[in-house]
């Protein structure tokens, strides 16, 4: 009995030592799961710890799009749009991103905005052309960058395709005026017109888009093709028959005289958008001269900081008026540039001057008509009186040299007119008369001048004969007396 109980726990024995080897072989892979588990607990609290540690990025805490001032806001293709953009004290980025999106195509781009220390202010700008898309661009996003490129958005806003409302922080790209013009189209009637005829202007729109308050504005040029200051505007009507905006000039004044060059075109389309294309031969025309004062203005700068440093005085008046007036003209400048244009020369036109002739026998019977009758009544005078054949051929060379003289006079005058202007024409035949008659008193003088002194020499050779005759007498008594 004693043998089979030891048997028996040494049986049992057995079996508890298995059991116990057999839990402690399956608890392994527990154990293994255990500790992966804490491994990735330990990792996600350490992540946890990481992301508590970084500042959150600021979401929709500003509304830039509230602030932001974009010039213009609708900007045709070609023009340059500006952003402008303050936000608080305590907001300071080096730069804020806008992000854009087409609302008709959804093409992109990215407006940079940068901070201006003396203006407190996020500027930027962005350069249309007549690629850019036509339609409304809406931002859909706005994120500040600091100096370390940690960037935090401002603010999000989802795009809305076919977006057909102007939102703040939106703009607008509407088509070149030059889209908007068939500018082969334009004729002038005639390119070389004459004072006192009529001048004729006509332009097409573009695929018959419907046009209000077209304008063409013509510039004269001067003699050393310089723009001179004189217009001429146009008002154009849109013609039923010839689907044509038509204008005209009744009738060519002298004032218009010289050669003409369209400045600009402007309109209102069938959105109510006004626009105004310039010629960019007449905005390179005024660059170039603004360009030269403005080299004249920086030289007169030079001089004065000069003189001021030699003098060593604390007048900065004429220092600061001159870089006030170099500011003005390079913001003038500036906005030339901006100017939309393009080549218009094929609505140039010249007023000619008409030159009026008149026939010489015309001015010879006018000048002859207002002469003075006072040389036929001296010369009638004259003539009855008793002359020798000599003294009558002396007094009619006389006359005939006088006459002459006259009659040269008279034909250097006429030829002289003839040069000068119509207007001036009747002052030149008042003087001309004046001369005439003067020169017919002068010699007018000289013969009553002469007339005495033949007279006188009559008298005298009477005289003789009347004492050679009676010496004659007395002699002949004499002779018939002894």
């Amino acid at each position: 009995m004693k043998s089979k109980g030891i048997h028996l726990l040494l049986a049992m024995s057995l079996i508890l030592l298995a059991n116990f080897d057999s839990q402690s072989v399956s608890a392994t892979p527990n154990d293994e799961i255990e500790s992966s588990v804490g491994s990735e607990s330990a990792a996600s609290d350490e992540i946890r710890e990481l992301e508590e540690n970084v500042e959150p990025v600021p979401t929709n805490e500003i509304t830039v799009s509230d602030k932001l001032i974009i010039e213009p806001k609708k900007a045709h293709a070609g023009e340059q749009i500006a952003f402008k953009l303050m936000l608080p004290e305590d907001q300071i980025f080096e730069t804020i991103r806008l992000s854009y999106s087409s609302s008709n195509t959804e093409a992109e781009t990215t407006v940079v905005l940068t901070y201006d220390s003396e203006t407190k202010r996020y500027e930027g700008r962005l350069e249309t052309n007549k690629e850019t898309d036509i339609g409304i661009w809406s931002m859909t996003k706005a994120v500040g960058v600091e100096e370390n490129n940690v960037s935090s958005i401002l603010e999000t806003r989802a795009l809305i395709t076919e977006e057909s409302v102007l939102k703040k922080g939106d703009f607008e790209v509407i088509p070149h005026p030059a889209a908007l013009f068939d500018l082969s189209s334009i004729k002038v009637e005639q390119n070389m017109v004459k004072v006192g005829e009529k001048l004729r202007f006509s332009l097409h729109s573009a695929k018959d888009d419907l046009l209000t308050n077209v304008t063409v504005a013509y510039r004269l040029l001067s003699l050393d093709g310089e723009t001179a200051g004189q217009q001429l505007t146009l008002s154009l009507t849109f013609n039923e028959k010839t689907k044509a905006y038509e204008g005209k000039l009744p009738s060519i004044a002298n004032q218009l005289i010289g050669d003409w060059v369209i400045e600009y075109l402007s309109a209102v389309d069938s959105k109510g958008d006004s626009f105004s294309l310039y010629n960019q031969f007449v905005i390179e025309l005024d660059q170039a001269k603004m360009q030269e004062q403005l080299a004249e203005l920086n030289n007169q700068l030079l001089e004065e900081q000069a003189a001021e440093e030699l003098e060593e005085t604390d007048d900065q008046s004429k220092i600061d008026l001159l870089k006030a007036e170099i500011k003005q003209l390079e913001t003038r400048i500036e906005a030339k540039e901006k100017m939309l244009q393009t080549n218009l020369s094929i609505g140039n036109f010249t007023v000619q001057e008409v030159i009026v002739e008149e026939d010489a026998e015309t001015i010879d019977e006018e000048i002859d008509k207002e002469m003075p009758s006072k040389n036929e009544a001296e010369s009638g005078t004259s003539e009855e009186k008793p002359l020798s054949l000599l003294a009558e051929s002396d007094a009619i060379e006389s006359k005939e040299t006088v006459s002459a003289a006259v009659g040269v006079e008279n034909s250097s005058l006429i030829d002289e007119q003839k040069a000068e202007d119509v207007n001036s024409m009747t002052s030149e035949k008042t003087s001309a008369i004046e001369e005439a008659a003067q020169a017919v008193d002068r010699s007018s003088a000289n013969e009553e001048a002469e007339t005495d002194k033949k007279t006188e020499a009559i008298g005298f050779m009477k005289g003789s004969l009347f004492i050679v005759l009676a010496a004659f007498v007395i002699i002949n008594g004499f002779i018939f007396k002894f």
